[in-house]
This record gives structure tokens, C-alpha cells and sequence, in this order.
């Protein structure tokens, strides 16, 4: 099927973002979150990445955008492969919310025309339900799959919905509920909320992290960065004891609706005084005074492999399934 008569196809070399394309994202698609914004990619370094340019599609119909997506041209030993999400958490489309099964598949396929011809490999990512304004989304898995495109990775996203706060304590494992009495009553733990991040904070990652033979994805100064082109983006949730830092999440916030727990690290003391416990409790408390809808907490598998412990321990905070897939296909 032949779309070209129907869309205007704009293709840009580079991670702008008009207000245009904003107001869109933000304002008018189904699905668009915080890591489909051309704006959030610019906060990588210049230079940063060898052999990849940058490159945002917009799909207009009747003089608006009916679609966008953001993505990376990568250049990989003579070959062009087009990569979406690039450097990000989430990729694909970005669709208006108005429109139907058809008009979605008609993008993809004109989608598909414009790659196809210029790549040898296409890689593209769909978004988990959670993040649909529709529930449209559910249709672009069936479109890549019927065009040829095969899962080449399944993380596994625990999400909780939140309901009213005094309804919280409830949705949480018993178990849990007990051990959250030791940072809430028997060893009172204090909780400061700061907008972006720190080094007291960052410190402590780096610590918690090197204890898993891990490195953040983001440096001190990436997470600056977003913040500052970004405002109200990251904020780090730090928990005392005394005058002790021995715990903290540091979330984004993904959409109005959409919070997400990006960092979670504690120190040993930390550890033992449930501090993960009290973070966990205090973002979701917090989501819910804030009238977010969801609190992602964030990929619970390495690609294929699922990481057993964390997944239970987000079960226990009332965490419930989402995939979030990857699609890739060689031409």
C-alpha cells in the first residue's frame, strides 16, 4: 500500500525539536513520553558517539502531524542500520491519538517504504500499553510482526497504578508492610525530595552500583543536563538517617501521568535499615499526592533473562507486567 499521495514526510538530520513537534508529543499523541522528545537526546555530549547521525521523521496529514519518531542513522562496518529508541529507553512512533487502526498501518507502511530502501537493518521498539492514552498501541506489535519484523527483545517492566493514598498500605505484600515499620517507626528514616540531583546523591549510586559490578547509565553531569534542558524532569527522592544519606531514587518524569524510578541505590547501613523499603513507599506515596497515574519501576530483566530477585521485590510493592519489545528486521 502506497501512502505518498496521502502524508507529507519531513526528514530531519538532527535532534531539534520545534514547538511544534513539542505541542504534539506533549499534547496531541497517544503515546508520546519524555524519551521520544528529539529534545531529551540533545543532553549526550557532542561527540559522544562515533559513526551515528542523528535524524527525527514527521508524518503530516491535513496540515497537522499525525505522527514523529526519533532515531539514530548507525554506521556499522559499510552497512546503515536505523535504530529507534537510540540512547534512550523508549522509541518507535509517536501517533496522534485521533487516529484509527487503518490510518496507523498506513503510516507504518509508508514508515517502512521510506527504511527499507535506505537501510539495511531497521530496529524499532513499541510502547507497553501503560503508556497509551487509547490503548492503540496494542496495534503497532501486530503491524510489525505482519510486516516481517521479529522480537529480538523482551524486557520485562513492572509497573504499579496507583489508586488513592490511603488505599497504599493495602496493595503492598504483608510481609513488606511489616519491614516498612522498621524505616517508618522503629528506626525513623527522613525524607528530603530535591529537584535534579546532587553529588551526595550521585556518590551514593556509584557506590551501590560498583557493589553490582555496574556503572550508571548517565553521568553526573547527563542527568545535569536533562534537568536543565528539561526543567522538572529528574528529581532524587534521599533518605537520612540522622544525618547520614543511606538511600535514594532518582525518578524522570515520563510523562504528566508517568513517573519513573531510574536509580534506586542504598548503602550497606541502608540496607539493613530497609531504607530501598521506605524509598519505594515514599515515591509512591509522593506519585499519589501528585496525582500521577503510574510509577514505572523500570526494566526487571537482562534482555532474555529475567532477574528473579528484583522482580519479586517489585511484586511486593503491587508492581504488575509490561513488556516493552524490540523489533528488528534485515532487508
Amino acid at each position: 500500500m502506497n501512502t505518498l499521495l496521502k502524508t507529507d514526510v519531513s526528514i530531519e538530520r538532527h535532534w531539534e525539536e520545534n514547538s511544534r513537534l513539542k505541542e504534539f508529543i506533549l499534547q496531541e499523541s497517544d503515546n508520546g513520553t519524555l524519551f521520544h522528545r528529539p529534545l531529551f537526546l540533545q543532553y549526550h555530549e557532542d561527540g559522544k558517539f562515533a559513526d551515528v547521525e542523528p535524524v527525527v521523521l514527521s508524518f503530516h496529514r491535513k496540515g497537522r502531524i499525525a505522527a514523529s519518531i526519533t532515531g539514530a542513522i548507525v554506521y556499522d562496518n559499510g552497512d546503515r542500520k536505523f535504530v529507534s529508541p537510540f540512547a534512550s529507553s523508549y522509541g518507535g512512533l509517536v501517533l496522534h491519538r485521533q487516529l484509527t487502526f487503518k490510518e496507523i498501518e498506513e503510516i507504518y507502511l509508508e514508515l517502512f517504504e521510506i527504511l527499507h530502501k535506505r537501510f539495511s537493518t531497521v530496529r524499532l521498539s513499541s510502547s507497553p500499553s501503560f503508556h497509551s492514552q487509547t490503548g492503540k498501541s496494542n496495534y503497532v506489535e501486530h503491524i510489525l510482526l505482519n510486516n516481517g519484523y521479529q522480537i529480538i527483545n523482551s524486557d520485562i517492566i513492572l509497573v504499579h497504578e496507583l489508586g488513592p493514598e490511603q488505599d497504599l498500605m493495602n496493595r503492598i505484600h504483608k510481609k513488606t508492610v511489616t519491614e516498612l515499620k522498621q524505616p517508618l517507626f522503629k528506626n525513623p528514616l527522613r525524607l528530603e525530595i530535591i529537584d535534579g540531583t546532587d553529588h551526595e546523591s550521585y556518590d551514593l549510586l556509584m557506590q551501590s552500583q560498583e557493589r553490582l559490578q555496574s556503572l550508571p547509565t548517565h553521568s553526573y553531569e547527563d542527568l545535569r543536563n536533562i534537568e536543565r534542558l528539561i526543567p522538572g524532569t529528574v528529581k532524587t527522592y534521599k533518605a537520612f538517617y540522622g544525618e547520614d544519606m543511606v538511600a535514594g531514587i532518582i525518578v524522570f518524569k515520563v510523562t504528566d501521568t508517568i513517573l519513573n524510578t531510574f536509580y534506586v541505590f542504598d548503602s550497606m547501613d541502608g540496607r539493613a535499615l530497609k531504607a530501598n523499603h521506605f524509598c519505594y513507599y515514599s515515591v509512591l506515596k509522593h506519585a499519589s499526592e501528585q496525582n500521577f497515574k503510574y510509577v514505572d519501576f523500570g526494566p526487571s530483566s537482562f534482555g532474555w533473562r529475567p532477574n528473579y530477585p528484583l522482580i519479586s521485590f517489585k511484586e511486593k510493592f503491587d508492581g504488575r507486567p509490561f513488556l516493552r519489545n524490540t523489533f528488528e528486521k534485515n532487508i
